[in-house]
């Protein structure tokens, strides 16, 4: 065999074992981004076990876990708003103004306080989406400004001060601090809240036309759409979220806060961004990737506290997060 003949058996051979390297890669990449969330809440558990003793116990483990319920239904409710290619810059004023409208009414039967507190979030989702869809404003200023709508109820309602919850306190104390096999209770109804809404969004048409909606909404407007109403009730969708929220918040601790929801819509933003769904529309994304990314949130949260770091150095982090994981959204889609 001539030197000819090695030189071109040698490239046949890296020709043959090019496809080969390319579907491994292939492979790698969509098992990254598969797991991918799975393995990152992983890393950072070990790194806030090694960097706090105090991390991995029970105790804290819990804590993390009730205060994760909260942030965890609003985050899940901004998800449907995200996926239709909007923002909802409300949910914390909405937060407020639902926890201190049910803490206000906790002297009706409490089935009743939880049905109205959903239909009270869910009227600021309507009104909300009213303005965007119907009004013509965009979202960014409409939920700014229902935001601070809420803050302003908030306060009315509660004359500036909280309200202690006096009547139905022992349901209320065991919704927020019980536990059921181990697991504690705002836990289970955060997860059974988010896959309904997992359901709603892989099983039924509304769901696949919300999703529609954020991937394009020309096109899905002229498939016959009524685009207007989809986009209703995704801010409809978070407002009933950011109802059930205001019944765990007040559980967690018997008081109705009329500023208990300053600082959430942040968190909530940066659960929805790091759980993969697309900040700016696009339709991709998950409300189960959302419970993850509301956990790793929940974890880094807690690790900043027991680290002791400075509150403004919390906020600098969480704005650093939120651009980072926009930037590589951008960059996978």
């Amino acid at each position: 065999m001539g030197f000819e003949d090695v030189k071109v058996s040698g490239l046949e051979s890296a020709k043959e074992d090019a496809p080969a390297k390319s579907k491994r890669q292939i492979n790698i990449l969509g098992i990254a981004r598969k797991y991918g969330m799975v393995l990152a809440l992983i890393v950072l558990i070990v790194i806030g076990t090694v960097l706090s003793d105090a991390f991995l116990t029970s105790r804290n483990l819990l804590n993390v876990a009730r205060q994760v319920s909260v942030i965890g239904l609003l985050a899940a409710g901004e998800t449907f708003v995200i996926l239709a290619g909007g923002i909802d810059l409300s949910v914390g004023g909405v937060l407020s103004a639902s926890a201190i409208f049910a803490a206000f009414n906790q002297n009706l039967p409490f089935p009743l306080i939880v049905l109205i507190s959903i239909l009270f979030g869910m009227a600021f989702g309507l009104t909300t989406g009213t303005l965007v869809s119907r009004a013509g404003i965009t979202p960014f200023i409409a939920t700014m400004g229902m935001g601070t709508v809420g803050d302003g109820v908030a306060m009315l309602l509660s004359g500036g001060q909280p309200i202690f919850v006096n009547h139905n306190a022992s349901i209320f104390s065991t919704l927020g601090n019980g536990n059921f096999a181990l697991i504690p209770i705002p836990v289970i109804i955060m997860v059974g809240c988010i896959g309904l809404g997992q359901l709603f969004l892989s099983s039924t048409t509304g769901g696949v036309y919300l999703k529609a909606l954020g991937g394009n909404e020309e096109a899905t407007f002229w498939s016959g759409v009524n685009t207007r109403n989809y986009r209703t009730l995704s801010f409809v969708l978070s407002g009933a979220f950011v109802g059930m929220a205001a019944i765990l918040a007040i559980a967690r601790t018997s008081v109705g806060d009329p500023v208990i929801g300053q600082g959430t819509t942040l968190d909530a933003i940066s659960a929805v961004v790091i759980g993969g769904t697309y900040l700016g529309g696009g339709g991709v994304g998950s409300v189960a990737g959302t419970l993850l990314g509301a956990f790793m949130m929940g974890i880094i949260n807690n690790l900043f506290n027991l680290l002791n770091v400075n509150a403004y150095w919390q906020m600098v982090a969480k704005g650093v997060i939120i651009i980072s994981a926009v930037y590589i959204g951008t960059r996978k889609k």
